[in-house]
């Protein structure tokens, strides 16, 4: 077939064999060859960054890990909030001086606020400790920190109010554990409030698209500002 070929068909049969067809195959090669070396650089590189911010979390959320360990054990705590105050002078007295709370959040740069809730109606809500009220009972924080002991990570968003009030809303991730005080018959739930800035501010500089969630899947933080103010279920 070839033999009865025009000489000019038979130059462009055989460029085609001899030329275009091995330089597509090697073509393809080399493209699949830098493509996959392309992307696992970049799956290295994701990996490496995913480990730091895990890395820089880990670091973060240990200072409010170790701060509500210390309010676990702090018996100073334990005698104000399990205390019967007859008058409001005398508990007032108390709140001011007792000042730990009010002291790790200005040492410390990673906590916005440290909430305590325990069952004692003498007590009055000064934004740090207060009564548990019918409302702060149907808080699924609450709830599920009062089924056990363990440490709580949550995302408690401003469409979840932990008393009636405006101001009382959270837009942060929380640490939320039950302090029990078995003398009293009764147990607390400690509120660690993480600063939000410094998670967005830890995400701002990465390369990549960087989600941070919580055990429900809510959005922590994000390096897209879009995805921080969404803050809703991933």
């Amino acid at each position: 077939m070839v033999n009865n070929m025009k000489l000019k068909y038979k130059l462009i049969f055989f460029y085609i064999i001899v030329v275009m067809i091995p330089v597509l195959i090697a073509g393809v090669i080399l493209t699949n060859y830098f493509r996959e070396g392309a992307l696992n650089r970049a799956i290295d590189q994701a990996t490496n960054n995913v480990e730091k911010i895990k890395s820089q979390l880990y670091s973060k959320l240990r200072v409010p890990t170790d701060i509500s360990n210390l309010l676990y054990f702090d018996e100073d705590l334990e005698r104000l909030v399990n205390t019967h105050y007859p008058s409001i002078l005398e508990l007032t007295k108390a709140y001011l001086n007792y000042t730990d709370l009010k002291e790790y959040v200005l040492r410390y740069r990673e906590i916005s606020n440290i909430r305590f809730f325990i069952d004692n109606p003498s007590l009055v809500d000064d934004m740090s400790i207060a009564p548990v009220t019918p409302e702060i009972r149907t808080r699924n924080w609450y709830t599920q920190a009062m089924q056990n002991n363990q440490i709580y990570w949550m995302y408690i968003h401003d469409k979840d109010p932990y008393i009636n009030s405006p101001k009382g809303t959270i837009n942060k991730l929380s640490l939320v554990r039950q302090v029990p005080y078995p003398e009293y018959s009764k147990s607390g739930v400690l509120m660690v409030q993480v600063n939000q800035n410094e998670l967005n501010q830890m995400l701002h500089q990465e390369p990549f698209e960087t989600i941070i969630i919580d055990e429900q899947g809510y959005i922590v933080s994000a390096k897209s500002a879009a995805r921080r103010k969404y803050g809703g279920c991933f």
